[in-house]
C-alpha cells in the first residue's frame, strides 16, 4: 500500500480524520487494482507470455485479445478454443479465460501450442527429421470417400503422396510411403512401418466428406493433450475406439503443433482453400505414432466445386506443393537446434 503523508494525520478534528480515512481508502484501492492475483493452478497469463516474447498485447473490446510484433500476430477470444496465429486458425485444447483484467491460457496450451509456434526451433531440438513417412489413407477394400465422379479417396491420397515424394526428392530428406499401390493396409501396419523406417515424422494424407455439401476447405489434425477433448467428430472409419477423455496424449505434443501448423499453412497458401484450422483428434495413427505425426484433410470430396478441383492434376499438384513446403519448413526449423526454455508458472 502507498505511504500516506504525515500531514494528513496531523490535521486536528473531524476534517483531518476524514482526509486521512479517504487517503487510506484511495491508496488501498490503487494497490488492489495494480496487484495481479495468482492465476488458477494450471493456467498462465497471456500478457506475461507476450512480454516474454517481445510482443505488444492489448484487449480489443471485452472478448478479444491480440498480441503482435514484426514476426507474429496472435488473436484470441474469450470462451473460445480458436486461435488465429499469423492468419491461420489453430484450435487449443481448452477455451481461453478472463479473470478480471487478466487473460489466461492453460499451461498445456502455452507449452505445447503457443510457445512452440513462437519459438519453433526450440521445440524441435530432439528431432533429426531425415526420414519422412507419408501415409496415403485407405486402400484396397477400403476406398474412403467418393469423389464427384465416384473416384475413391484411396486413389487421390496415393497420388498426393507420390507427388510430395517427388518434390522432396532432391532436398536431402528420405521419403517413404506406407503403401505404394492400391492394397488394404491395417492401421497397425501403418504404425509398424513408421517404427521400421524409423520415421522422424509421419504425415497421414486424407480427403474429407460431409453430409453438408456446402462445406469445403482444409483441416489438419494432431493429438489432443491428455484429458482434453477433440475439436470434432468424424466418420466411423476414423472415429477413436474409446472416449477422448481417456487419451494418453502424445509425448511429441509441441513438435506435433509445429508440424501441423507448417503443413496447414502450406496447404492454405498453396491452394487458396477455406481455412478450417489445425484441430485435435484421437486418431489411431496419431495416438500410436512413434514420432511427431499429423493427419491432413486436403479438401472435401463431397463439395461439388472443391471435389471437382481435387480431381484435376493441377489442383493435386498445388496440394502436394503445400504439403512439401510445410515439411521442408519444419525440417529447416528443426536443424536450427536451439535449446528449449520452460514456461514458469505465474
Amino acid at each position: 500500500m502507498g505511504v500516506i503523508p504525515k500531514w494528513k494525520w496531523a490535521g486536528g478534528g473531524w476534517g483531518g480524520r476524514m482526509a486521512a480515512l479517504w487517503g487510506l481508502l484511495f491508496w488501498s484501492f490503487v494497490s488492489m487494482a495494480e496487484a495481479q492475483p495468482t492465476p488458477p493452478s494450471g493456467w498462465v497469463r497471456l500478457n506475461y507470455l507476450a512480454a516474454r516474447q517481445g510482443l505488444t498485447a492489448r484487449s480489443e473490446g471485452l472478448r478479444r485479445w491480440v498480441a503482435w510484433n514484426r514476426s507474429f500476430r496472435v488473436e484470441l477470444e474469450e470462451k473460445s478454443r480458436r486461435m488465429v496465429f499469423n492468419g491461420v486458425s489453430v484450435y487449443l485444447n481448452a477455451e481461453v479465460r478472463r479473470s478480471g483484467s487478466d487473460w489466461l491460457i492453460t499451461s498445456v496450451d502455452a507449452n505445447t501450442i503457443l510457445m512452440p509456434l513462437l519459438t519453433p526451433s526450440a521445440s524441435l531440438v530432439a528431432v533429426g527429421s531425415q526420414v519422412v513417412l507419408l501415409d496415403p489413407g485407405h486402400g484396397g477394400d477400403d476406398p474412403g470417400a467418393p469423389g464427384p465422379d465416384r473416384t475413391p479417396e484411396k486413389k487421390t491420397t496415393l497420388d498426393i503422396a507420390r507427388r510430395v515424394r517427388a518434390k522432396l526428392k532432391d532436398t536431402g530428406i528420405t521419403v517413404r510411403l506406407t503403401r505404394e499401390s492400391d492394397h488394404i493396409l491395417p492401421l497397425e501396419s501403418r504404425i509398424f512401418a513408421a517404427k521400421q523406417a524409423p520415421a522422424d515424422l509421419l504425415v497421414s494424407i486424407h480427403f474429407n466428406s460431409s453430409g453438408n455439401r456446402t462445406v469445403s476447405g482444409v483441416e489438419t489434425y494432431m493429438m489432443p493433450a491428455p484429458g482434453f477433448s477433440a475439436t470434432t467428430s468424424v466418420g466411423a472409419s476414423r472415429r477413436p475406439p474409446r472416449p477422448v477423455s481417456t487419451c494418453s496424449g502424445s509425448r511429441f505434443g509441441a513438435m506435433n503443433s509445429v508440424l501441423a501448423w507448417y503443413l496447414h499453412k502450406g496447404m492454405v497458401s498453396a491452394i487458396g482453400a477455406d481455412d478450417r484450422g489445425v484441430r485435435q483428434a484421437n486418431f489411431y495413427v496419431l495416438r500410436n505414432a512413434p514420432c511427431p505425426a499429423v493427419l491432413v484433410e486436403c479438401g472435401y470430396l463431397s463439395n461439388g466445386s472443391e471435389g471437382s478441383r481435387i480431381l484435376t492434376e493441377a489442383h493435386r499438384e498445388r496440394i502436394a506443393t503445400g504439403v512439401a513446403r510445410g515439411i521442408m519448413t519444419y525440417v529447416s526449423r528443426s536443424r536450427e537446434n536451439k535449446a528449449p526454455r520452460p514456461i514458469e508458472m505465474q
